[in-house]
């Protein structure tokens, strides 16, 4: 009771979270002045890619200094300071994040000024005339002049965090449910005893439920307050962990009167609920179920599993068939239809399941023992499937989430061995084309593309060719046959190569127009010089291109701020390049927005968080899966003490039966969290070629599921035979 108090603040944790990180980023957020007389600071607020984190940096000229501080700061940083935050001072010795970072360290930004523990913020004493367009004009929140109050950090919608304290609830919610069912119901036998003298006595029907209520009710109060002691420690522990995905600051979890009490409340009602729901009479459950003949389990039960099965492996047979490069069909619905239907037939048959593995293994089972517990496994399936029930859903689960986080992961992180990193040159400095196409680590190109209000699409390459053939090397390991510099080459992928003409790109017009036609560029060398491909390859030497395009940006007809996006610097890199990449870029162009292939931090930062929340679920559920079978298995021993004894009275060697409860359990969880293993990996591999980022499987992870699974099936059959009596006890032949 106590763990499962303890997981459920940890789901109200979780919640609070979010929207304690919401109202964080809005307090240290600024206001925009609505003109330049009403503005008390000048700021440009910048987000940066460094590695799988994004670094908020805010470059800010006080002006008056009438503009108050943000949380988190003493004074407003002087010309040449920078005020940085715990996580981010301690990545100051890398000379990557310096370049971000340049100047004089004045400061520590305040727990109160962050989102969490680890992020990197920056803020930095920069005049506004140094500032790209002077910078923005920002005042007071409700002072006069103030517009819009944008945060500086996108949080995740409202919407996805009910779904995932949904997904939260279910996961734990579940296990905990059927612990206190089999704490009840499992464990009536246990109880039956205590219960029938009172029963013997005269006590009503009404009565012995109130009893077993009160005993159940008396431990979930107990587990409620143990819980709620245990739970700040618990907090402290888990907020600096990462375990969401996120670190959080303690005192934004601190139990409350109504997140302490309402869960207890909600406990208690359970408990009272299910405390009532006891099987009252004079005998045991162990007679009742020798009088019982082994109940009909239906063939029906088998539909729900088998569609949702052949759903999933027609999706996955489909996607690993797809080609490299090819976009998969959306089947998004589709596939999450499916893996819900194999989740709930996987419930639903696996009496039947079991209730077959046991007969085949009762008839073709080697040993007398094998034969035994196979009988057993066979005669009560559906109480076999309520053993093993939470564990197969939660094996299920883990599998899936295993091809969710592959897919997840791809979609803020490169997944490539090299990795193309792109800057527009409009927003380098004037001559920073050329100090970029000698600094940087890896062979540079130049792309230009048409105008953007041009009826058709045309994009040119830009580089001698020794730089185009050491930037193909990098990314595929293709060349250009017959290159000869200060020559052009029209791209195959054009139906008619001749129709492309190199004034279709203004960029290279004045510079290619007298320019030899040289032949025609392969498909595939044209795609790897983009990812859509080329029409023209112009070997020339591309700072001349480059260092002519326009700098700075433009006011657009609304009144935003634009910049020239269709003539860009383009490098391949190692993904183990790619922060030191951008840090040469940042040097050359401290306000540029260089992007990398598959690199986003935000949307890393949010995935991560719901993954978090997943693993929370399934952390918890194990716990509470674990303490079920623990007290099942501990009522299975009781439940089988009687019939055990007359085995052993009757001359069955004791080594004979401890090996047929080893096979009872081998048979029964077994078979279940196998099938439930390949259910889930089928789940995981069919939301993954859903994504169509990754075609690779995780086989590790699915190997360490995989162990993890017959680990915990060979530890309850070792468990329950260990269980199993070894010598006659008179007193438990008697009859009760």
């Amino acid at each position: 009771m106590c763990m499962a108090m303890v997981g459920t603040l940890l789901c109200i944790a979780a919640a609070t979270v979010v929207s304690a990180q919401a109202d964080r980023t809005w307090e240290r957020s600024f206001t925009s002045a609505v003109d330049d007389a009403h503005s008390q600071a000048r700021v440009t607020v910048s987000r940066i890619a460094y590695g799988e984190r994004m670094l908020l940096r805010v470059d800010v000229d006080p002006l008056d200094g009438e503009l108050p501080l943000p949380p988190g700061l003493g004074r407003w940083p002087a010309s040449g300071e920078v005020i940085l935050s715990p996580a981010a001072e301690e990545l100051r010795s890398t000379a990557a994040f310096r370049a971000l970072a340049p100047g004089r360290v004045a400061g520590t930004v305040g727990d109160a000024g962050l989102r969490s523990p680890d992020e990197l913020v920056i803020y930095r004493g920069v005049p506004a005339s140094e500032q790209p367009r002077g910078g923005e004009g920002v005042v007071a929140p409700g002072a006069t002049g103030a517009g819009a109050h944008d945060r500086d950090t996108p949080d995740i919608p409202p919407g996805q965090v009910a779904a995932l304290v949904t997904v939260l609830a279910v996961l734990v919610g579940l296990p905990v449910a059927a612990f206190l069912g089999v704490a009840t119901r499992l464990s009536a036998a246990t109880r039956a005893r205590r219960l029938a003298v009172l029963q013997f006595l005269g006590a009503s029907t009404s009565t012995i439920r109130s009893v077993n209520m009160l005993e159940v009710t008396t431990l979930s109060f107990i587990g409620w307050l143990g819980g709620v002691a245990v739970f700040p420690v618990v907090n402290r522990v888990v907020a600096r962990s990462g375990l969401l995905g996120t670190t959080w600051f303690a005192s934004d979890t601190e139990l409350t009167a109504a997140t302490a009490i309402l869960p207890g409340v909600l406990l208690l009602t359970l408990a009272v609920v299910i405390g009532r729901r006891i099987e009252t009479g004079t005998g045991t459950r162990a007679e009742i179920r020798q009088a019982d003949p082994a109940r009909t389990v239906s063939a029906w039960r088998l539909v729900p599993l088998a569609c949702g099965l052949t759903s999933l492996s027609a999706q996955v047979v489909t996607g690993a068939l797809r080609p490299p490069g090819v976009t998969p069909v959306r089947l998004d619905l589709l596939m999450s239809t499916a893996v819900v239907v194999t989740a709930a037939g996987l419930a639903v048959a696996m009496p039947s399941v079991i209730r077959w593995s046991g007969r085949v293994l009762a008839v073709h089972g080697k040993t007398v023992s094998a034969r035994l517990g196979g009988a057993r496994a066979a005669f009560d399936p559906r109480d076999g499937a309520r053993l093993v029930v939470a564990l197969a859903l939660l094996v299920m689960a883990a599998g899936v989430t295993i091809g969710q986080t592959r897919d997840a992961r791809a979609v803020s992180v490169p997944t490539a061995a090299v990795v193309p990193v792109a800057v527009d040159v409009s927003e380098l400095p004037d001559g920073g084309a050329a100090t970029l196409l000698d600094e940087l680590p890896t062979a540079a190109i130049g792309l230009a593309a048409s105008d953007p209000a041009s009826p058709e699409m045309r994009l040119a390459a830009i580089a001698p060719c020794d730089r185009v053939d050491a930037f193909l090397r990098a990314v595929g390991g293709a060349s250009v046959p017959g290159c000869v510099d200060g020559a052009v080459l029209t791209s195959s992928i054009d139906e008619d190569p001749s129709s492309v003409r190199v004034d279709d790109v203004p960029a290279i017009a004045s510079l290619a127009e007298n320019l030899p036609h040289r032949g025609v560029l392969p498909e595939n060398v044209a795609g790897l010089l983009a990812e859509s491909g080329v029409d023209l390859l112009v070997t020339i030497d591309p700072a001349a291109v480059l260092d002519a395009v326009a700098r700075g940006p433009v006011v657009t007809e609304a009144g935003g701020t634009a910049y020239a996006t269709n003539v860009q610097l383009v490098t391949a890199v190692p993904s183990a390049d790619v922060a030191a990449t951008l840090a040469s870029i940042y040097r050359t162009a401290p306000y540029s927005q260089p992007t990398a292939t598959g690199l986003d931090p935000d949307s890393g930062r949010n995935i991560a968080m719901i993954n978090g929340f997943v693993r929370l679920g399934l952390l918890l559920g194990t716990v509470m899966t674990v303490l079920a079978l623990a007290v099942a298995l501990a009522d299975r021993a009781t439940t089988r003490r009687r019939p055990d004894m007359s085995l052993l009275a009757a001359g069955v060697d004791a080594s004979t039966l401890r090996a047929a409860h080893r096979w009872e359990s081998l048979t029964t969880l077994g078979t279940g969290a196998s099938l439930a293993l390949l259910c889930g990996v089928l789940g995981g591999l069919a939301w993954q070629y859903a994504g169509g980022l990754v075609r690779e499987p995780d086989w590790a992870s699915i190997a360490v599921l995989a162990a993890l699974t017959v680990a915990a099936v060979v530890g309850v059959a070792v468990t329950t035979a260990a269980m199993a009596p070894r010598d006659v006890d008179i007193e438990s032949l008697r009859t009760t």
